[in-house]
């Protein structure tokens, strides 16, 4: 499992909010072997919650992937859609050199 370096600011994060960020991001890892480090940053601003995921990869490489959405869950979900096509491109343009 990669280690998930977790942030939240302006809001505390309930034990099932991390369960489900930790069930749905767990299974990035799937899609590639180059990962070193990631961190998750959560912010929540009247009523608006947003994410910001940022995965360093090896060959100095970062991939970012942003939501917001009133749902704290969806946020979550957003997140990891959106960095699994980035991971899936990632691995692809290394396959090409």
């Amino acid at each position: 499992m990669i280690n998930l370096n977790i942030t939240a600011r302006n809001f505390e994060l309930r034990e099932d909010m991390k369960n489900y960020i930790e069930k749905r991001l767990s299974k990035i890892e799937r899609f590639s072997n180059h990962i070193i480090k990631s961190n998750l940053i959560f912010e929540e601003q009247r009523g608006q919650y947003s994410g910001e995921i940022i995965i360093e990869v090896t060959k100095k490489g970062i991939l970012k992937a942003k939501a917001i959405n009133s749902d704290f869950f969806t946020v979550v979900d957003e997140l990891k859609d959106k960095i699994i096509n980035q991971l899936k491109k990632y691995e692809q343009k290394l396959k090409g050199k």
